[in-house]
């Protein structure tokens, strides 16, 4: 059962549907990262139509990190937080 600080979204990566459940203070946050990624996986498909969907996920992947590390001056810090959020899941 939900308690009232969560809810149940679903994002949506290039008709890859990921049920998610986001404390209701951030499912903007999430909507907006689901944007970012398509806005790059689109990008990054028109700019390099010959390369494969593996090649173009990679490219995005890379372009998040960069926009990520710009706002993250402590690297360490950066990783620990990603890590404990995959844990989190």
């Amino acid at each position: 059962m939900l308690d009232d600080e969560k809810r149940p979204i679903k994002i949506k990566i290039d008709g890859f549907i990921v049920p998610l459940i986001v404390p209701r203070n951030d499912e903007q946050i999430y909507r907006d990262a689901e944007k970012l990624v398509m806005h790059y996986l689109d990008k990054y498909a028109k700019k390099y139509n010959q390369r494969s969907y593996e090649e173009i996920l990679k490219l995005t992947a890379y372009q998040l990190a960069v926009i990520i590390s710009q706002g993250q001056s402590d690297t360490e810090t950066l990783i620990k937080e990603l890590e404990k959020s995959l844990s989190d899941d």
